[in-house]
């Protein structure tokens, strides 16, 4: 999961969620694919960057 924030200088920087966001998420994607714990079914969501630069789209 990726979130992009804008800095003090305003340059578009890579965050991490926090991980209260993250346990939300969890939560919504468990209950939305009906993850059944007991049939072994497993999730893991992680923050990751997967992109060095972030380009600002906003507005194009």
């Amino acid at each position: 999961m990726v979130c992009i924030i804008k800095d003090d200088k305003g340059q578009l920087v890579y965050s991490e969620r926090p991980e209260e966001e993250m346990t939300k998420l969890k939560a919504l994607v468990t209950y939305a694919v009906g993850l059944d714990l007991d049939r072994g079914d497993k999730l893991e969501l992680i923050n990751l960057q997967f992109i060095n630069e972030v380009e600002d789209t906003v507005g194009r």
